[in-house]
Formats: C-alpha cells, structure tokens, sequence
C-alpha cells in the first residue's frame, strides 16, 4: 500500500462521519503536501525532522491517522505512528475521535493506559509518558524499578518507540518551557541521531524556535540530510479562504473586570466560553453565575485542572453532551481548554495571557461554520501564573501595535484574525518565549548507551538531581475516601508543591506514618511548610517516597475540583 492509498481511505471514513452530521469533507492541500513530500524522503533515506504549521481547527491529526493506517500494509520504513501530545486532557479527545474512524488506536498515560508498550499502529501519549519510556523507565514499571526488584522491560521500552514515526503535536508547549525545552532538546537530539522520522506541529511557533531547531537538525545531520521541511498553509487553501471570510470582534478591555461586569458581556441565548488564569479565580465566577439568569447545571460546566481523573473524565463526557444537545451553555474555564478540545463558542472572554495562549484560546471561537464570532481580552487581578515582564509586553504590543481606530475609554478595538497567520505571526514571534536551552548532555549518555540500564537511568540520573525535569516538582495524592485503593489512578490529585503547603496549614491533609515522620523531622531543622512541601515532591519525583498523602474531602468537590 502507499501513503496515497490510506490517504484515501481515511478521507472516505471522514466524508461519511461529516455526511451523518449534514457536512461536507473540505481540501486539505497542506495535508497532502506533506504526504507526498514524507512518502518521497523516506524512499530517499532522508532524515526526517517536518515543521507542519497550521492554525486550530485545520485537521492536522489526519496525518497521523493516515500514517498510522499506512504502518499496517506497508512497515519497510516504520512499524507504527507514536502522537505526542503535551496534556492529559487533549489525549482522550484525540483518542476517541481516531477510533471513530479507524479502531487502531490506543492511549499510554502515567497510571491508567491500555497498554505497556507503544505497540498499537497509533498510539497517543503525553511527553511525560513518552520522556520515561524513551529513559528506559517504563511508566507501568517504574514502581518495581525505583524498589529494583526488575528492570521494567527497559530495552524494549525504548525499542519500542525507535521503529517508530514520531508526531508532536502542540509543540510550541514544549519550545517555550525551560524544563520541557532541555528535555525535548534532548530527545530530539537522540531520535535524529538514530534517523527516527519525526513531524513536529503547531499553529504557534515562532521564527526563532524554527531557526532553533533547524540548526539542531543540521548539526545533527552535518548537513548531509535534506529532510528538515516547513510546511505553511497557502493563501488559497480551502480553509483559509473560509476562515479569512469570518468576522472576528476583538477588544482589549484595559480595566479589571469584576465577575458581575463580566457576567454582563455574557448572552444565554449564545454560546458562551469565560477562560481565567487561575483555577481560584475560575472557580469563584463559576460559583457566582450558576445559579444565574440562563445557567444552569445542565447547559454549564467547570473545567480546569485541579480535578481527579476520574472526575476530568466525567466532565469531558458531559462537554460531548453540552455541545450535541445544547444550542446556548456557557463553559467557565483556564489554560486547561487552550488545546485540543474541539468545542466552539460565539462569545469568549478571556484574561490577558501570552500571545501563544491567546491565540490557542482564540482558535475555541467561531470553530464550525460561524460566519463570526467575539473575542474580549479582559485585564487579569495579577500576572500569575505568567510571568509578570511578559505580560506588560503582551498588554503593551496589544495597545500600541494591534489597536484599531479610537478607544472607547479603555476598551481598545483589536486588528487581529486569529486564523491567518500572517496576522498573528508579528504578535508571536515579537512577544513570544524562546529558551536558549540546549541538550542534557548527561542524560543522553545514559539514554543512548546499552551500558546504562533503567536502574542506572534512575539511580545515577535522576536521583542525584538537585532540581526538577520535564515539570516543576509536583506531587502526587489520594482522596480520603478512596484511601483503601491507592493504586486507583482515577482517586488522584497532582499538587504543586505551593497548593501542599496551603492544605498542611490548613489541616486538610493526612500521611502515613513514615512520611509523617519525615515531615517531623524537617520541621525540627526549622524548615517551613513550602520548603517542606518542595521536598516531598522532590522526595517522589526521584522515588524515594513511600506511602501515601491523603486529602481531606472537605477541600474538594466533583463539581469545583480541589480549591485553596
């Protein structure tokens, strides 16, 4: 079979779904661009490293479904398609809507997966997932690893993911945060050494992250190789030409809304998205509407991310039913609906955020065949959890360089399309992050080396760190009720170390006794609760905690998560 072949066939599974839905399958030429190209560079034993850059809402989860289709007929080139993504919450949506087209996928998270290896022809995983296993720590292992009691399958681990082709999606999460960075820096520099054919994608990516990665592509290569490609969506492209028609209603609201002013903007009768920076903030303008004019717990919902995952997935079921059964809802949410989450609101309100969150929250705006939609950027209480420099040079580049025509008082009239990318493109790439990490020289020794084995990776690596990898330390915690099933992923709770602090001095918080006793122990040397908080997450980030941390139920709900 050829790439062309499978192409064909997802297409046609495509056009019947959109057909029971009164739609019609658009071109996609970007998509067959890269297609044509990748089926041309492998024959040719290029070393492919693909730049695909297209807006939200353009389809480019297609690739892997074709790729991964490809892989059964034909494996001369790579066995399977391994999707990385950069949360939890985008893999199951990402998931459900491949195995509605064709059932050959599978998911691999930290704690609840369907599989131990990447072995399916299309596999969904998150980069925490994928960085372990490509260590050699095998995520369904790592407990007998850190105890030695085995290896954890830790050369087929990684095995598993060399016969592969590589998609990372939403990569500019990974390019813009120093701790992703170094690690992705680092994988990257392993998989292209061993010539792993790999397709990066984002809508967001700035000039200087491409440049960035083009030079790690031909150090890498010595310049041998022609297969690092971008891949830019054209002026006439079907999806462009629609989106460029719509009527995007910007405005930057200079003063801090209070919830009734933002209540005010809201319309019942409309589709409505409240995106905040904080899940506190979120939570208490959720709690002031709910029982507002319109509102109600059938057509409203709350998503962020200090939920278990058992009761994130209730929420994403009752998202699939708000969207199919109800004309006007109003979902109040943070960063957790940037990406991945196929929803689409005629009216957003939002809080200032960096342009590349800005723009993925603008992508949940007019999504569908909306011929407008209205977009009000609201001016958040503080900078958190952003960096506060980064958010004066958002705010100042939005009233100097995107303002259109005379304010009204303080509501400045924004001259953005957040489908074209040659509009957005100045506001990224002028605002936008770029960490000048480089590869862990370290790690990649022990990775790459058969030498090292996992109990090596984790002993001799991660063990003798004095600061965080892949995410600043979080850590791990059970509710109190579901005390008795602590090996139930769907009872668990991730908390930065700053949210444990708060729960300690608030009580809220049971140990079993040999971490209890560590705490004790630290308190006599005078440390404080956040400084103690930070070395228990360290403690379990390495390995070395054992026993579990209980919260209380009264700090959380099913209906507003965990709040302090």
């Amino acid at each position: 079979m050829k790439i062309e072949t499978a192409h064909k066939q997802i297409k046609f599974a495509l056009k019947k779904k959109l057909e029971k839905k009164q739609l019609s399958l658009e071109k996609r030429p970007l998509i067959d661009n890269v297609l044509e190209q990748i089926e041309c560079d492998l024959n040719n034993n290029e070393t492919i490293l693909y730049l695909v850059k297209a807006p939200t809402g353009y389809g480019k989860t297609t690739l892997t479904q074709v790729l991964g289709l490809y892989s059964i007929f034909n494996n001369a080139f790579f066995d399977k398609v391994i999707h990385v993504l950069p949360q939890r919450a985008i893999i199951e949506d990402a998931w459900e809507n491949t195995n509605k087209l064709v059932k050959i996928a599978t998911k691999k998270m930290q704690g609840t997966s369907e599989t131990v290896f990447h072995l399916s022809p299309i596999n969904f995983t998150t980069i925490d997932t994928f960085t372990w296993d490509i260590m050699k720590l095998n995520t369904k292992k790592r407990p007998r690893i850190e105890k030695e009691y085995e290896f954890g399958y830790d050369y087929f681990t990684q095995a598993s993911i060399f016969n592969s082709l590589i998609v990372m999606d939403e990569v500019h999460y990974l390019l813009e945060d120093k701790l992703l960075d170094r690690a992705f820096q680092t994988l990257l520099t392993l998989l292209l050494t061993q010539k792993i054919p790999i397709i990066l994608m984002s809508a967001t990516i700035t000039d200087k992250q491409r440049n960035r990665l083009g030079k790690l592509y031909n150090y890498i290569t010595r310049k041998s190789s022609a297969g690092f490609r971008e891949f830019n969506m054209a002026t006439n492209d079907p999806f462009f030409v629609k989106e460029k028609q719509k009527k995007f209603h910007l405005e930057f609201d200079q003063e801090n809304k209070d919830f009734k002013s933002i209540s005010s903007l809201l319309d019942p009768d409309k589709r409505n998205i409240v995106i905040f920076n904080t899940i506190a903030r979120a939570v208490n303008f959720y709690k002031s509407i709910e029982k507002g004019k319109g509102w109600t717990e059938k057509n409203s919902l709350l998503l962020h991310g200090a939920f278990t995952l058992g009761d994130k997935q209730e929420n994403i079921s009752k998202l699939e039913k708000i969207k199919d059964e109800e004309s006007s809802f109003l979902i109040v949410s943070t960063q957790a609906i940037e990406a991945g989450v196929d929803i689409s609101a005629d009216i957003m309100i939002t809080e200032l955020a960096p342009p590349n969150n800005l723009i993925q929250r603008m992508g949940r705006v007019a999504r569908k065949e909306e011929p407008q939609g209205r977009i009000i950027i609201t001016k958040p209480v503080n900078a958190r959890p952003y960096e506060k420099e980064l958010m004066k040079r958002t705010e100042t580049y939005l009233i100097n360089d995107l303002a259109k025509g005379v304010a009204q008082g303080k509501v400045v009239q924004l001259g953005l399309h957040p489908r074209d990318p040659s509009s957005f493109n100045p506001f990224i790439n002028t605002i936008g992050k770029n960490p000048k990490t480089t590869a862990d020289e370290n790690l990649l020794r022990f990775i790459s080396l058969p030498i090292y084995r996992s109990v090596d990776v984790l002993n001799s690596f991660l063990r003798t760190r004095r600061d965080a990898f892949l995410r600043d330390f979080q850590l791990s915690a059970l509710l109190s009720s579901k005390k008795k099933r602590k090996n139930n992923y769907f009872s668990q709770l991730r908390l930065p170390p700053w949210k444990l602090a708060k729960l300690m001095e608030l009580q809220a918080i049971e140990m079993d006794q040999e971490i209890e006793s560590l705490v004790h122990d630290w308190q006599k040397k005078g440390y404080n609760l956040q400084k103690i908080a930070f070395l228990l997450a360290k403690e379990q980030a390495k390995g070395s905690l054992r026993g579990a941390i209980i919260v209380k139920n009264k700090v959380y709900s099913s209906r507003y998560g965990l709040v302090v």
